[in-house]
């Protein structure tokens, strides 16, 4: 009885977490991505072909902002990302 509900309670968290992690991915995607996207835009700077076609864009845009800095040689301005990244908040 007692093993049945600790399996209940790992598959419960389980699909409550990747719920969150798709609500998450959502909205980084809605909120920052497109901001970035949108502030080179006005700059006249269009985003490589294939960040639209493979949608790997969300994904190199999470890793330059975390890393914090950019790294050279690459295949994405990093600097560009980190140029129009909104600040972090006194946090």
């Amino acid at each position: 009885m007692e093993q049945l509900l600790s399996k209940e309670f790992l598959l419960i968290s389980g699909v409550i977490l990747i719920l969150l992690g798709g609500i998450l991915g959502f909205v980084f995607r809605k909120v920052t991505v497109d901001y970035i996207e949108g502030q080179a835009i006005e700059d006249g700077i269009l985003p490589p072909w294939w960040y639209q076609r493979l949608d790997s864009r969300v994904i190199v845009y999470a890793m330059v902002l975390v890393r914090g800095r950019a790294r050279h040689p690459d295949l994405t301005d990093d600097d560009l990302i980190l140029k129009y990244a909104r600040k972090k908040i006194g946090i």
